[in-house]
């Protein structure tokens, strides 16, 4: 391999100002919307009737899923109660298999082993 020179030059300086200004603010990062507040109303009824303090982050990570899919139906609000009811139903049905099959096991149940 040569080696062969680089004959590197180089400009003046260029000096700009910035004047930053910031970006607008995204309405959806910035307002609590209608299906926000009715995801924490319904999580909040949800988590109350369970006496597992475990299944409260599945119950959040089944309300954030459901939050995801609903916003890109064409009708959140309609659509939200009725996913949230069934991925939460899925992820307590989940929980309680785990919790059965660590019992036959003699194992201790964690929320991360049915995520």
């Amino acid at each position: 391999m040569s080696e062969t020179p680089l004959n590197l030059r180089f400009g003046p300086d260029t000096r700009f100002e910035l004047n930053p200004t910031p970006p607008p603010a995204n309405y959806r990062e910035t307002a609590e919307t209608e299906l926000d507040r009715l995801k924490r109303r319904l999580l909040l009824a949800a988590l109350a009737n369970e006496t597992n303090p475990a299944i409260n982050a599945l119950y959040r990570r089944a309300a954030n899923t459901a939050t995801t899919l609903a916003e890109v139906s064409g009708f959140p609000l309609l659509v939200f109660p009725t996913l949230l009811d069934e991925m939460t139903t899925r992820a307590k049905r989940e929980f309680e298999r785990a919790r059965r099959i660590a019992a036959y096991a003699h194992a201790p149940v964690y929320a991360e082993a049915v995520a």
